[in-house]
């Protein structure tokens, strides 16, 4: 039990971690201290300077809101991307002291804008949870925007430069890990960077695939029945196969179809039509005229004409022809 305890303890600690790095920047992602020799792409250095990461990021916001962009505690400098920043070129140092650290060693924080991940801190040693191994390992990616976006539909995120120390080998994981190290700003090539998504975007991600859930459910139920409106199914009118008439029923509450069609649901062919047969419930022996009603696919008796009794909810007789004694 006192593993487990350390684990979880670890586990929150890496949200606790996230706003020191996050307060600057809103709705930015830490991805490292990269040297500036290994920054390479299609990006600018903006004009002036800029004394936070949040000045630079409203910065290169002003051209596009989706690419990484970087920030020299040194000399001030904006550099909006997008860039290719090689996992070699990750610099050991704190995330959490405003890039002093990454500035004395000529380096300049990295970040990526509108990345729905928050940074919670470094690791050397993670053990995934057999659930996570096979479907969210993604080796070789090309930066961190890479990893992220491969990950986008997950908890949590795992980042390493690869063995090569070029690209980043990328683990998605939905599950806590089995085991982790001591989790701490300071960073390199070789730790895992931890990344999580926040409480709002973990729920939104929930309520987008509760909604695809629905929305695939009600494809399949359109393919099934495309004649009548939701809730309501395509009875026969007759057991006769060659007959296609029919109304839309709720068996539900339907009084003379209760629980299901008579006589068999119509619809496209090869598609399962099995359904449960429907009960006409005036239909029900000793029943007493309008004294019977279907609720929930049920019919329910509330009185039985002459000579009949209501038992456990049916009509019986009410006189029994009794036996012979000896």
């Amino acid at each position: 039990m006192a593993s487990v305890s350390v684990l979880l303890s670890t586990i929150a600690a890496l949200v606790l971690l996230a706003p020191a790095v996050l307060a600057q920047t809103s709705l930015q992602t830490y991805a490292g201290c990269i040297w500036y020799g290994y920054l390479a792409g299609g990006g600018y250095w903006a004009s002036g300077f800029f004394a936070t990461p949040a000045l630079c990021a409203a910065e290169c916001a002003k051209v596009a809101t989706n690419n990484n962009f970087v920030w020299g505690q040194a000399n001030q400098w904006c550099g909006c991307g997008p860039y290719w920043q090689a996992g070699n070129g990750l610099i050991n140092a704190a995330a959490n002291d405003g890039g002093v650290a990454c500035g004395t060693a000529q380096g300049y924080q990295s970040y990526m804008m509108g990345s729905t991940f928050v940074f919670g801190g470094c690791t050397s040693t993670v053990t995934f949870d057999s659930r996570d191994i096979a479907a969210g390992n993604n080796k070789g990616l090309l930066d961190p925007k890479a990893c992220y976006a491969a990950c986008k539909s997950w908890r949590n995120v795992y980042m390493q430069a690869t063995t090569a120390a070029v690209n980043y080998n990328c683990y998605c994981a939905n599950f806590p890990p089995a085991t982790i190290g001591a989790v701490s700003q300071t960073c390199s090539s070789s730790t895992f960077y931890l990344y999580q998504h926040t409480a709002l975007e973990a729920s939104q991600g929930l309520a987008r695939r509760q909604q695809r859930l629905m929305q695939i459910d009600a494809e399949r139920v359109l393919a099934e029945n495309p004649y009548c409106p939701p809730g309501r199914e395509s009875c026969r009118l007759s057991a006769d196969p060659s007959d296609e008439s029919f109304e839309c029923l709720y068996p539900q509450s339907e009084l003379e179809s209760c629980g299901g069609c008579r006589y068999g649901r119509f619809g496209p062919p090869n598609v399962n039509m099995t359904t449960t047969v429907g009960v006409d419930c005036t239909a029900l022996p000793g029943v007493r005229l309008g004294a019977v009603t279907c609720s929930e696919g049920q019919c329910v008796i509330s009185g039985c004409r002459k000579g009949f009794r209501l038992q456990d909810g049916a009509c019986v007789p009410s006189q029994q022809k009794r036996g012979l004694r000896i």
